[in-house]
């Protein structure tokens, strides 16, 4: 099962792609991507998921944000020690 909400058109998921594509356009630098990135992980992990229905249990909705958060904290490093620990640190907290 695929979550609209983590990697739907409008999700976290379809914003990462569209910063990478910035990047790779060079609209937008690896740093500013990295601290973009952070700050959607520290987003996400702040959420109060709550169910609205039966299909899927609390603990599958966390698995697929920690899935996210994997994928979005596994960036090269930019250079920048600030904001690569910055990421670092938002992935780490919980």
């Amino acid at each position: 099962m695929s979550s609209r909400l983590t990697r739907g058109r409008l999700s976290p998921k379809a914003l990462a792609d569209q910063a990478n594509t910035a990047v790779n356009d060079g609209k937008l630098t690896e740093r500013e991507r990295a601290f973009l990135f952070a700050e959607l992980i520290l987003t996400l992990r702040r959420v109060e998921w709550h169910l609205v229905g039966t299909q899927v249990s609390r603990r599958w909705c966390l698995q697929q944000v920690e899935a996210l958060v994997d994928e979005l904290a596994n960036l090269a490093p930019t250079g920048d020690p600030g904001i690569d620990g910055y990421l670092t640190r938002a992935k780490e907290q919980r």
